[in-house]
């Protein structure tokens, strides 16, 4: 499965996104600083790795890249929480597993703030990054270890926020001093299971207007009425209003301008339920007056 998606709403209406695309639609690459590697592309490399080596005795820090598509979170959005896992590389080839060797392997996740192509990034052009909301790794205990449910909220927050300026993330150590390093799996593993994993939870922005057909907002007394009645709008809005009186087979009896009252006379109306509307363009407020 090249990606999974689900998207459901609680009570709250807060929806979950959980992304894990595979190698057709996951974005990610690693950038090798290794000087005969600079200008090389490692977008289709099954590893994500954070690592400072050395190869053949020559240093060389390695960093990586990663962005999910969220492009689904409507414009607006809380993002009430949002995790990350990564999950080990499973295997001693490459450039092996997670290592302490000289010191503390403690990573930075950081959101990258200029574009990057997946087929075409090398450490030369890699992307630039900020330090805001950036989320620390802690080192290893063993060399296979999982990270699961990293809390990433605030920078997914600022991907939504930002969007002309959030690339995805970069993956770094805090301390590039060689030996040491993390590595996991990327979207180009052969284990859809061991691919990175985004799961965000988040609610819409609602516009909900002022008032909308609110029995609240005007009182029509008495009611039920016989000879006159009194309309009051209960708010102050300044705005232009219409007054309509209708019978419950649609028919206008009355209409007039509507400022924030009037007195009418129905004393010539037929007995029976009748609507009074106060209507502009953005309100619509409704009762039902009876006449007796």
């Amino acid at each position: 499965m090249a990606l999974i998606l689900l998207s459901f709403l609680d009570g709250n209406s807060q929806t979950t996104l959980v992304l894990q695309p595979g190698d057709s639609l996951g974005k990610d690459a690693l950038l090798h600083g290794l000087s005969s590697q600079i200008n090389n592309n490692y977008g289709s490399n099954g590893q994500l790795a954070a690592s400072a080596w050395t190869f053949s005795g020559i240093p060389g820090v390695v960093r990586s890249v990663l962005e999910f598509d969220l492009s689904s979170v409507p414009n607006g959005a809380t993002i009430d929480s949002a995790f990350l896992s990564l999950y080990a590389w499973d295997s001693n080839a490459g450039l092996g597993q997670h290592s302490t060797l000289s010191g503390s392997n403690e990573c930075w996740i950081q959101r990258i703030t200029s574009s990057w192509d997946e087929s075409t990034v090398t450490w030369n052009d890699q992307p630039t990054t900020t330090i805001i909301n950036q989320v620390a790794m802690a080192a290893s205990t063993i060399p296979t270890q999982d990270y699961l449910d990293i809390d990433v909220t605030n920078l997914v927050q600022d991907m939504l926020d930002n969007p002309s300026s959030s690339f995805g993330f970069l993956i770094r150590l805090q301390n590039e001093s060689y030996h040491r390093q993390m590595n996991f799996a990327s979207s180009d593993h052969d284990k859809r299971t061991l691919h990175p994993k985004l799961v965000v939870n988040y609610t819409a922005a609602t516009s909900t207007p002022e008032i909308i057909n609110s029995d609240l907002e005007f009182s029509v007394f008495p009611n039920p009425a016989s000879n006159s009645i009194s309309i009051i709008l209960n708010k102050n809005l300044q705005k232009a209003f219409q007054l309509q009186i209708t019978s419950l087979s649609g028919q206008i009896v009355y209409e007039a301008d509507f400022h924030s009252s009037a007195s009418i006379d129905v004393s010539n109306y037929s007995i029976g339920a009748y609507f009074v509307e106060i209507y502009s363009d953005d309100f619509t407020f409704t009762k039902k007056l009876i006449i007796e």
